[in-house]
């Protein structure tokens, strides 16, 4: 699709789909504008077909551009979701010691969200600690669950079912319950 006929329509989808705020983005483009005028005037114009499918096109390229993909992103959020600290760190009878982040592999180093090394020092000793803070797993669960559709209704179904013993099952010709003991 090329550029939109009217130049600021064409500037606000930019600023869109950089930003995703529409109100921000009107505000850059219609600059006295307020921030109410603002907010209601961008919703209208994402509401047009013709400004939604350019914005759709524009982060598409913008994706494209800085090599995203649906499986970079998954990977990413897998590489959280499953993270083991073990991984990380090894442990021996009172020592804790952090691996080389070096020989990490990149689905574990991807995992850290934050390393930090503390020096304390006194006149009668020195004591090293080294934290690592890895980035939080239930949002990265989250997500994941909800882009394999486990929160669809259905899903959340068999599950509450599941915990009565009784099993939901989908056949050819449409849902049946079977015995728990099949």
């Amino acid at each position: 699709m090329p550029a939109l006929d009217n130049d600021r329509h064409e500037r606000f989808a930019i600023e869109y789909a950089a930003c995703l705020n529409g109100t921000q983005a009107y505000m850059r483009v219609y600059r006295s504008s307020s921030y109410d005028s603002a907010r209601s005037s961008a919703a209208d114009l994402l509401a047009k077909p013709s400004i939604s499918l350019r914005v759709s096109e524009l982060k598409k390229e913008n994706t494209e551009r800085a090599g995203i993909t649906a499986q970079r992103v998954l990977s990413e959020l897998a590489a959280i979701a499953f993270s083991d600290i073990t991984d990380i760190v090894q442990t021996h009878p009172g020592i804790t010691e952090l691996r080389n982040i070096e020989d990490l592999p990149p689905n574990v180093r991807a995992a850290i969200a934050e390393v930090s090394d503390t020096l304390n020092e006194t006149e009668a000793n020195s004591n090293r600690r080294v934290q690592v803070k890895l980035h939080p797993k239930p949002a990265a669960l989250a997500q994941l669950f909800k882009y394999l559709g486990l929160d669809s209704d259905i899903n959340i179904a068999i599950a509450t079912l599941a915990k009565y013993g009784i099993r939901l099952v989908q056949k050819p010709d449409g849902w049946v319950v079977e015995d728990s003991a099949n």
